[in-house]
């Protein structure tokens, strides 16, 4: 019997015994690979530009998606925190769109994600990150490395903290996993949300071991 209309099969079961549901605000939608309904759709506050130029610090441009709100917040909560690791695809898929046609991710690509720290990972049982990155890497066509970076001392969660007392919370979090030289090639870091950007710029410290010719955080929201 053909693949596809096996796949075909399984979904309208699944649709009919368990009947998709928005995550944001509970409306039923059509598929379940939908994941939220229009009217929601509707609701995310895309950013335009996407990508920023930074100085003074370890990565080159900053490129996020959309702003931390509501509908953006669901989603990511919803892969992070209610084991809902299937809508990995469908955020790698919403960040690939507007970003597909930048000039910078047209050179030679290392995508690369923020690494949980082994106890947290084992807890929530896969990284984020690390998802939503294999599926995107695919989309742009690039190498996809999620060995390179360690997370060196399991933090406090960075939501939990006041934005002055995030920066030495992350203070030398990371490290290189191995010794590697990315001479002349893109880094593109990957996480699901920049915040006070604490985080990245630690693990930007570094991937600038690397020798890369530039450094790219991407995120699906920014606060």
């Amino acid at each position: 019997m053909d693949k596809r209309y096996l796949t075909l099969l399984r979904n309208s079961i699944l649709n009919l015994l368990f009947p998709p549901v928005c995550l944001h605000c509970g409306e039923r939608i059509t598929r379940q690979d939908d994941f939220i309904c229009q009217t929601c759709f509707a609701k995310i506050e895309f950013l335009d530009p996407v990508i920023t130029k930074i100085e003074g610090l370890s990565y080159d441009y900053l490129i996020s998606i959309a702003k931390y709100r509501e509908v953006i917040v669901s989603i990511i909560h919803n892969l992070k925190f209610y084991d809902f690791s299937s809508i990995s695809d469908f955020i790698a898929e919403l960040m690939y769109k507007p970003i597909r046609k930048l000039k910078l991710l047209l050179d030679e690509n290392i995508l690369i994600d923020v690494p949980l720290h082994p106890i947290r990972k084992k807890e929530r049982g896969y990284n984020q990150a690390s998802l939503i990155s294999y599926r995107l890497a695919n989309l742009l066509d690039c190498e996809y490395h999620n060995d390179v970076l360690v997370r060196v001392s399991n933090t406090i969660s960075q939501a939990t903290l006041k934005h002055e007392a995030r920066a030495g919370n992350m203070e030398q979090a990371f490290r290189l996993n191995k010794d590697i030289d990315f001479n002349n090639k893109t880094i593109i870091l990957l996480d699901d949300v920049f915040t006070t950007g604490s985080t990245v710029e630690e693990c930007c410290k570094a991937l600038r071991e690397t020798n890369p010719k530039r450094i790219i955080v991407l995120t699906l929201g920014k606060a």
